[in-house]
This record gives structure tokens, sequence and C-alpha cells, in this order.
């Protein structure tokens, strides 16, 4: 499944090893956000390399634009992620969003983002500040949030337990949204939100929801003609 491999660092020169990840089988249903199942999170310390002395971090060291090397240098970088008890791999996918957001790479940022907060619940250390950040890179995307982002960002909204925040844009999106499975998502994620409930929701159940008792009341739209 890995192998190692020398990777020279495009920034400063330094050979250090890495694992490269061969392939992975995964079983179980993503989350709304995309986290994989634990059996492809178990490959996360793959997905980014950093340099060991320069820590710059990228998917592939050897590569690096001027405008990515140069925001290394910056106290921002440094210290992107650095907090009591931040496991190393949440700071990696921190500080390559840093150097995303930096460079005008909002989407990738916000992917790294999502990222690190995996890691995080994996520890079971609140990603609160980290997933509403994400919230606010996709909010600053405007109109080029796609459909995708936007129901990203009512999962972080209500990961984040800004449940009020996460119904009204939830609100908001079923008004004109047409796509079947897009509304199943928008709708679990308000009816998730209006419990109160902060925890994960895989995309099965939100395809497919429990029956549940009691009048709990869910205000839906008419689809848009």
């Amino acid at each position: 499944m890995y192998r190692p491999v020398k990777v020279a660092c495009a920034r400063c020169g330094e050979e250090s090893m890495h694992e490269e990840l061969g392939s992975v089988t995964n079983s179980g249903s993503a989350d709304l956000d995309g986290r994989p199942p634990p059996r492809a999170r178990y490959t996360m310390s793959t997905w980014l390399q950093e340099c060991p002395n320069c820590l710059y971090v990228a998917r592939n060291l050897s590569e690096a634009t001027a405008e990515e090397a140069d925001v290394v240098r910056e106290i921002g970088f440094i210290e992107a992620g650095l907090s009591e008890n931040m496991p190393d791999l949440a700071i990696r996918f921190m500080r390559r969003a840093y150097i995303d957001e930096q460079t005008g790479q909002l989407r990738e940022a916000i992917r790294r983002l999502l990222h690190a907060a995996w890691v995080l619940d994996d520890f079971e250390i609140d990603a609160t500040s980290v997933r509403l950040r994400a919230a606010e890179m996709i909010l600053a995307l405007g109109e080029q949030a796609d459909t995708e982002l936007r129901l990203k960002r009512l999962d972080l909204l209500r990961r984040a337990m800004a449940f009020r925040q996460a119904i009204s844009e939830a609100d908001d999106m079923l008004k004109e949204l047409a796509e079947p499975m897009s509304r199943k998502i928008a709708v679990a994620q308000r009816r998730a939100a209006f419990e109160r409930r902060s925890t994960t929701m895989s995309l099965s159940e939100a395809m497919h929801p429990p029956a549940r008792r009691g009048h709990l009341r869910v205000v839906t739209f008419p689809r848009p003609s």
C-alpha cells in the first residue's frame, strides 16, 4: 500500500523521505462534508508532504511556485494551526490551507481546512474554529460558490453549532434547489440543525433519514419550476 520515496524540496533543496500511497479500498458512506470512512482517513498522512528543513508543505514537495515559496516566510504561515495539543498532521493541513489562501486558491484552502478538521475529529479535539474559517471562505467566494460548496457550508455551520444560521441558509437554498439529491441534503441539514445536532452525518443518512416519532415541523418549499 505504501512505498518510501525521496523528494527534494523545490523551495530549499533539502532531500527527505516520504511515504506514497499506492491504493486504498473504501468501504462505508462518506460524511456530508466529504470526510471518508476510517480506512481512507488512515492514509491522510500521505496526502501532503512537509519539508523538515524549511517547513514548506505541498502535495508534492518537488513542486513550488515562487509565490508559494514566498508565503512560507510569513509569520502567518508559521502560526497557522499552532495551539496547545494541535496534532502535527492538522498543522500540516492548516499550513497548506494558508499557502492556498494567500495565493488565491480559496477552493483548495477550504479543502485543506476540512482535512484539518477531520484530523481533529479523529483526535477528539474541538474543530469549531477550523470549520468556521472554512465556512467564511465559502462565503467569501460569493457567486463563485457552487451548490456543492454551499451544501458543505451548511454542514460546517451545523457542526460548529451555528444552528440558526444553518437553518436560515438551508431555507434560502431550498427555495431555489431543484436537483433531488441536493434538496435531500439541504433538508437533512436543516432538520439536524433544528434538532441542534452537531455530530457527523453521512450521505446515506441524509438520503434515507430514520423515521422519527413526534411532531417535528420541517418547513419545505416547492421545487423551482
